[in-house]
């Protein structure tokens, strides 16, 4: 489900279907410009489009706005992450087993990790992408 918002500006995101449980699952993208987040949500949030891209916010969201910053929990928890480069090939890591989320820029060789707290990202997991502005795109490889 995509949807656009006007929380940052002109912002929209999309949630995957599949959900994860178990095992190691990597996502590879590219990010063309700047300014786009991947990261996961519990898979208990159903896609509403009343949230209209709120589910950054959330509770229980993880992951990395790329050229920005860190969100664990729903919350930034650092304000740059200096790892984050455009126009390179990053590799998003979810190891549901040790639950825990990690992204690699691969061009740069780089990696970092959080740890997902159990009692706010409950298992299983979906995928959630999301973009700022008009000219910025992330593709998934």
């Amino acid at each position: 489900m995509c949807q656009s918002t006007s929380n940052w500006g002109h912002s929209s995101c999309a949630l995957g279907r599949l959900t994860y449980t178990s095992g190691i699952h990597r996502f590879h993208f590219i990010v063309f410009y700047d300014m786009a987040f991947i990261g996961i949500l519990p898979a208990s949030i159903t896609p509403e489009r009343s949230m209209m891209g709120s589910y950054f916010d959330t509770c229980g969201t993880h992951g990395w706005w790329i050229d920005d910053h860190v969100y664990m929990n729903g919350k930034m928890i650092k304000r740059q992450w200096t790892n984050a480069k455009e126009n390179v090939i990053y590799e998003l890591i979810l190891d549901c087993d040790q639950r825990r989320l990690g992204i690699r820029n691969n061009t740069m060789a780089t990696y970092e990790c959080m740890d997902m707290n159990s009692a706010h990202a409950a298992c299983p997991w979906r995928l959630l992408v999301g973009v700022r502005g008009d000219s910025n795109r992330l593709i998934l490889l």
